[in-house]
């Protein structure tokens, strides 16, 4: 078998992966198969692409791995099948790579099935800077054009204020009563949607689609829940969330719950296999496993693979690796904290950790000023300490340096949240 490394996909993880290795002073043969483009774009930026803000070459990131000699990338290749015992990997074209070590890192696709009648309407999407260059022509059509995104994510705001930029009248519709569920708190929430509609975004909230369909112009008809008459919009786009790419594992007997279930080495079941970014099942910090879904989480977890399969390559024998790196020992992922920060316009929302409802048994403390609003909740030990463990910060932050002094504290908090959750405080919880 010869001394390859095999990286599936060309996202964050895998360009850090690239890094990792190469860190470690490992010389391996290193083969990137993606079915996207030969470089690694950035998903934080598609929504910028599209309101005509950066340039697709702006969006790619992690350069250096293209300019690595033992590096070779194959783009626009559909993976097919990953076969663990062969120890290859085979795409659509007929191509196969043997492998001595493997990373999966094919990301995560928007969900496009589902109850909702929009998904038979040809719906747009923003995940890929294809993605935003065809919202973009959407876009540029004509003057002030309609676009109902259906969804209330971070991925759905990010496309409403590209629209705003570009002189479109996007609507928001949502099935839940408030925006960004799972992160807010409806109070947040509620502070946040005052921001938005104050920017020309309409939200339809606690409202679903009934009927949809695409009328002769290319325009399409929807019929609401609890609204009579049909509107038409120009273009719709569903953001729905993502599901992790590994349909080619069908065979491969790697196990897999919602994502491919990992070690904290990025190890999956199956020898010789590692995975990570967002197909790979990752504790979290607060307690439980899931899907991060974040891009410094994808970063984090393509390093830990990264430096562990050069041990590995190097324990087999087939490595370039120093000895002190190799006897310093396995490097380990310890998990993620769910956060976000978004900004639409001048409305900010940040969160991190944990949001109680009001069953919960957590103290909330509440800071309202003329421009930010913050919610803080706090677990209280029997000793009687207060621990934090979860926050939501709403503000407008269009003010000359606000912006600034609200990003410090918000990485001032998420850091306190993370020393608490590595210490095990929130895990019984």
């Amino acid at each position: 078998m010869a001394n390859d490394v095999v990286i599936l996909g060309f996202g964050p993880a895998a360009a850090s992966a690239v890094e990792a290795l190469r860190s470690q002073g490992c010389d391996a043969n290193v083969d990137i198969i993606t079915a996207g483009p030969a470089f690694c774009e950035s998903p934080v930026l598609t929504s910028y692409n599209a309101a005509g803000i950066v340039t697709r070459e702006q969006g790619s990131i992690c350069t250096s791995v293209l300019d690595d000699a033992n590096t070779h990338i194959f783009p626009n290749e559909e993976i097919t099948s990953l076969d663990t015992k062969g120890q290859t990997v085979k795409a659509a074209s007929g191509r196969e790579w043997p492998y001595s070590v493997c990373l999966i890192a094919t990301g995560a696709s928007p969900v496009l099935s589902g109850e909702s009648p929009l998904f038979e309407c040809g719906p747009l999407t923003l995940r890929t800077f294809e993605d935003a260059e065809r919202l973009s022509t959407v876009l540029a059509a004509r003057p002030h054009v309609s676009i109902l995104i259906s969804g209330t994510s971070m991925v759905a705001l990010k496309a409403a204020e590209a629209c705003i930029r570009r002189g479109g009248r996007p609507t928001i519709l949502g099935r839940s009563p408030h925006i960004l569920k799972g992160s807010a708190h409806p109070r947040a929430a509620s502070r946040m949607e005052a921001l938005l509609e104050d920017q020309g975004i309409e939200l339809l909230l606690g409202e679903t689609a009934e009927k949809a369909h695409v009328l002769e112009d290319g325009s399409t008809s929807v019929s609401f829940s609890r609204r009579k008459e049909p509107r038409v919009f120009d273009a719709v786009l569903v953001a729905h969330g993502m599901s992790p790419n590994v349909d080619f594992i069908e065979n491969a007997n790697i196990h897999a719950d919602r994502g491919i279930v990992v070690d904290a080495f990025m190890r999956t079941s199956v020898p010789h296999v590692y995975a990570a970014g967002d197909v790979a099942t990752v504790p979290c910090l607060l307690g439980g496993s899931k899907v991060a879904g974040l891009w410094l989480a994808a970063r984090q977890q393509g390093k830990v693979a990264g430096a562990n399969m050069a041990k590995e390559l190097h324990d087999e024998g087939g490595a370039c690796i120093s000895d002190a790196l190799a006897l310093a020992g396995d490097m380990e992922y310890h998990g993620f904290l769910p956060a976000n920060t978004i900004k639409v316009g001048d409305a900010l929302f940040a969160a991190a950790g944990m949001i109680p409802s009001a069953e919960d048994p957590f103290a909330i403390e509440e800071i309202e000023t003329e421009n930010e609003y913050l919610m803080k909740s706090y677990l209280i030990l029997q000793d009687g300490r207060a621990l934090l463990c979860g926050f939501n910060l709403v503000a407008k932050a269009g003010m000359a340096g606000l912006f600034g002094k609200l990003t410090d504290s918000i990485g001032r908090m998420q850091a306190e949240i993370a020393r608490n959750a590595l210490q095990g405080a929130f895990t019984d919880v």
